[in-house]
């Protein structure tokens, strides 16, 4: 069966088609005008079938401006290639065959019939100007694809769905020359990722050929082939039309890199996980990705300059991946003085720096910086008595500056985190701007600690369809983050609910609260035993 696979563009101008109504003179042959990675894009695959009912790989074919591509792939490991035999033609009865119609392979022009050591892959190329001088755009091609594969014994396979008239099995199937793929879309097409990704276009960069399988997250299997260095392929999702939260690509059976597809995390042309690189792709909800900023922070933070704004001289400055001051997480010492700056940098295996980092002046914790790129970070971030001056993360190198913070109370359109603090306070110390209606609180921590909050988007705590923002164990005047991103969303919906136990399990405060910035959102309101230090816009 035809497999063909299109890249979905939202096309917002006219496009342009050369015309196919004359023969092109050879200065008007779209030689120069072509996108080879848009058209590969557009190549069909056809099913490679052995012994009439086994499907043994595919056949993928494709043109650029000057060739035409004919690639054999075996994606059934089991079997290999002993020999391929191919033909071209204009017409079907330009491929060889008897009287009776059955193909001749041994007469086709182009054949490979002793492949090295059993072969998974093979290719033609073939000079468009070879197969018909005139060749014009939407040209119809016939060709026939035949190979010889082996498992325990050998076999007869054909790539195509159209028989030939003989009485065989033999099969063929027909290839229009494309000319051009439509412009890229201006830059006011496209959006951030939003309601999970449904398609991709991948370029594979490895150092070598390898056998490329991508797996979903629900296990679906969306491309299995074998790809040269360079080759630029598209998936499409299958787990209602997206891919789930993440896909796995594995190379030869070993996991290169994974990409999360949830809309969670960064993602649009430009992204490059492991030897493969985002060309574009779509969202089932924003449609087409936004090429992603040259400086995004993506994998971890690996390095940092700090300015320090403190007003002491000489102070004392440490710093430790994670909160507290353990040998084995040290980062940084040096005494300092206002505005001084320095530089640091991870100690991870890869050279990365963990989730966060404690920042410490005369042996108290001053601030913690978050590194796992989940939530802004570089040149412009003050916290607390430091200001981040520069940085690099381990997948995309310098930080993007971040914006200056908003002023207080400033909420506009929808909020992904919220900084909060626990006082263990009761219900009396509630102090907002807030609609008294949109707001509710019941039961008094009494100051326990520690305790667990949970922080959800339903009002059962128990309710399984509640996306979950934080669900930790906090001590007394701890800040915390409730964070979208932990419920696989980029924004918290119009209510939050927060709950907080003792660690018995027993529930001593419910608290709720609206976080759309419909209602006012301010640092220092108050709900119960949850203070509002900070928050982070969508």
């Amino acid at each position: 069966m035809k497999k063909l696979f299109l890249l979905l563009l939202s096309v917002a101008t006219l496009l342009f088609y050369f015309s196919c109504q004359q023969l092109p003179t050879e200065s008007e042959k779209p030689v120069n005008t072509v996108s080879v990675l848009n058209l590969k894009a557009e190549g069909i695959y056809y099913d490679l079938i052995a012994g009439q009912n086994i499907t043994v790989g595919n056949v993928f074919v494709w043109n650029d401006g000057t060739d035409l591509h004919v690639e054999y792939n075996i994606t059934d490991l089991d079997w290999c290639l002993t020999e391929t035999h191919m033909h071209v033609a204009t017409t079907l009865d330009g491929i060889p065959q008897t009287k009776k119609g059955n193909p001749i392979p041994g007469q086709f022009d182009y054949k490979n019939e002793d492949l090295i050591n059993c072969a998974t892959y093979d290719s033609y190329t073939i000079p468009l100007d070879d197969i018909d001088p005139n060749w014009i755009c939407d040209q119809e091609l016939f060709i026939a694809t035949h190979a010889v594969v082996l498992e325990s014994q050998e076999e007869t396979a054909w790539g195509g769905e159209e028989p030939f008239p003989g009485r065989n099995w033999a099969t063929y199937f027909n290839f229009e020359v494309t000319c051009e793929t439509p412009p890229p879309p201006p830059p006011g097409d496209c959006a951030e990722c939003d309601g999970k990704v449904t398609e991709l276009l991948l370029q594979y960069n490895g150092a070598s050929p390898g056998q490329v399988e991508i797996i979903q997250k629900n296990g679906d299997v969306v491309f299995n082939s074998f790809l040269l260095p360079g080759d630029v392929f598209p998936i499409v999702g299958t787990d209602n039309g997206t891919f789930g939260n993440e896909i796995k690509i594995y190379v030869d059976g070993n996991e290169n890199a994974k990409i999360h597809t949830s809309c969670s995390e960064p993602i649009g042309p430009g992204l490059v996980k492991g030897d493969f690189e985002v060309i574009s792709g779509s969202s089932k909800d924003g449609g087409l990705l936004c090429p992603l900023p040259p400086c995004l922070c993506m994998g971890k933070v690996n390095e940092l300059t700090l300015s320090y704004l403190g007003t002491e001289t000489g102070a004392f400055i440490q710093v430790y991946e994670g909160i507290d001051q353990r040998a084995d997480k040290f980062l940084f010492s040096g005494t300092f003085n206002q505005f001084d700056t320095f530089t640091f940098v991870g100690i991870k295996a890869n050279g990365e720096m963990g989730n966060e980092i404690s920042v410490w002046v005369d042996g108290v914790r001053n601030t913690k910086i978050h590194t796992s790129c989940s939530r802004p970070i570089g040149p412009g971030l003050i916290s607390d008595d430091f200001e981040v001056v520069s940085g690099t993360s381990s997948e995309n190198g310098e930080l993007c500056p971040v914006p200056p913070p908003p002023p207080p109370g400033f909420c506009e359109g929808k909020v992904k985190a919220l900084l909060v603090e626990y006082t263990g306070d009761d219900c009396n110390a509630t102090n907002h701007n807030q609609d008294p209606g949109e707001v509710e609180c019941a039961g008094d921590p009494a100051s326990a600690t520690p305790v667990r909050i949970l922080a959800q988007d339903k009002a059962n705590p128990n309710d399984n369809l509640a996306k979950v923002w934080f669900d930790e164990q906090v001590n007394l005047n701890s800040q915390f983050w409730i964070d979208a991103t932990n419920g696989g969303d980029t924004k918290l919906k119009a209510e939050t609910h927060v709950f907080i136990y003792d660690l018995g399990g027993n529930l001593l405060q419910t608290i709720e609260f609206h976080t759309s910035c419909s209602q006012p959102l301010d640092a220092g309101d108050q709900f119960g035993s949850i203070l509002m230090i900070d928050f982070i816009p969508e």
